[in-house]
């Protein structure tokens, strides 16, 4: 009985105090919803003096704010701050908003690739994600060129919130295949794993000639200047390469694309699907990794004419190219790593052994077998 009193008597004691929490705590008018900006995306470039320029995109703040899809900036507007590093850049930038900034909802968060080369770019995402609650689930992108100038062109589509578009675009560019389906938190996990190398979406403003099938490059026309369109490699948590679009589609076929991909193999045009996932073998017995993939595609929606030998050669073929230009890199983004790892008993046996440096000359030979199925 005794202890129920005692119950009841804290209890009163907290409901008395309660209304005095929301009093003083955080319910002034700036920390309400309505006193903060909410940005849809952010760019972070690197400044020619060596700081950081960091922009963000956000709802226009003006009372005569224009509906989304309507007029240049479509209801959106944009900021940017430099500073010795991110921590300053965006002090700065919430100096200026005349809103508190919030972060919490941005849908891409898009690194100029010369911050992405950095050695400390890793740490730099970890710090972003951690200490200013950047939404994980931002698509990472990793420009060729000026990032905010990446973030000048993203325009809302009719009818659609910016938010929406950007979250449209990149969901329609990996069923294409020519992008990864990466976020800011699976980016983050790969590169603090010691069993896979993340991929990065690459993208870049049209016109800015990357070289031919990278984003930039793109041979097209047309209002949207924004290309994304292959992949940017990560190693060690930072970035040490390129894929082009194709190359990508070939990754993502390895790795298990949502859909078929449109391709263009040995001069013929298919929609190709892998069939269950790839058989990998890996024997570590030699001086040197023996890496077998046994994988199995079909092919639909082509009237041409073709044997599926020739085209199962030509594939094989062309992800012979893709790895020996992921090892001339040291990366391993195809997720052979794993397969090598299960032959060792504890985490530093695996470490010791450098499954980076051993794959750069490890021997990988693809075995595929391409079946024709009715559109």
């Amino acid at each position: 009985m005794q202890i129920l009193r005692e119950k009841v008597r804290l209890m009163r004691r907290w409901l008395a105090i309660l209304p005095l929490i929301f009093l003083l705590g955080g319910c002034s008018a700036a920390r309400q919803v309505e006193g903060q900006a909410y940005a849809v995306t952010m760019a972070v470039d690197a400044a020619e003096t060596g700081e950081m320029t960091v922009s963000v995109q956000v709802p226009s703040l003006g009372g005569a704010a224009k509906a989304d899809g309507e007029g240049d900036d479509g209801g959106y507007v944009i900021s940017s701050a430099t500073g010795a590093n991110f921590e300053a850049a965006l002090s700065l930038l919430n100096e200026t908003i005349p809103r508190m900034l919030n972060l919490s909802q941005i849908k891409s968060l898009i690194i100029a690739e010369e911050l992405a080369r950095r050695d400390d770019f890793g740490m730099f995402l970890r710090e972003i994600k951690q200490y200013h609650l950047l939404y994980g689930e931002a698509g990472l992108i990793i420009c060729q060129g000026s990032a905010r100038d990446m973030l000048e062109q993203q325009k809302a589509l009719i009818g659609v919130r910016l938010s929406d578009s950007v979250v449209i675009a990149l969901e329609q560019y990996s069923l294409l295949g020519t992008i990864p389906r990466v976020t800011l938190a699976t980016a983050l996990y790969a590169s603090e794993s010691v069993y896979e190398d993340p991929i990065a979406v690459l993208a870049a403003v049209s016109g800015a000639e990357t070289g031919a099938d990278y984003a930039g490059s793109l041979d097209r026309t047309g209002d949207n200047r924004e290309e994304y369109y292959g992949g940017a490699l990560l190693k060690d948590g930072r970035m040490v390469g390129r894929l082009s679009g194709g190359e990508m589609q070939l990754m993502n076929l390895l790795r298990g694309a949502d859909q078929p991909m449109a391709m263009i193999v040995d001069g013929v045009a298919m929609n190709l699907e892998r069939q269950g996932p790839p058989a990998v073998s890996v024997d570590l017995r030699g001086g040197v990794p023996v890496i077998d993939v046994k994988l199995c595609v079909l092919a639909s929606m082509t009237d041409a004419p073709f044997n599926p030998d020739e085209i199962a050669s030509a594939l094989a073929t062309r992800y012979d190219a893709l790895t020996a230009h992921c090892q001339s890199l040291g990366v391993d983004p195809f997720g052979y790593a794993r397969t090598a790892a299960a032959q060792f008993l504890t985490i530093p046996d695996w470490q010791a052994y450098d499954w980076h440096e051993r794959f750069k000359n490890a021997r990988v030979a693809y075995a595929i077998t391409l079946q024709r199925t009715e559109s």
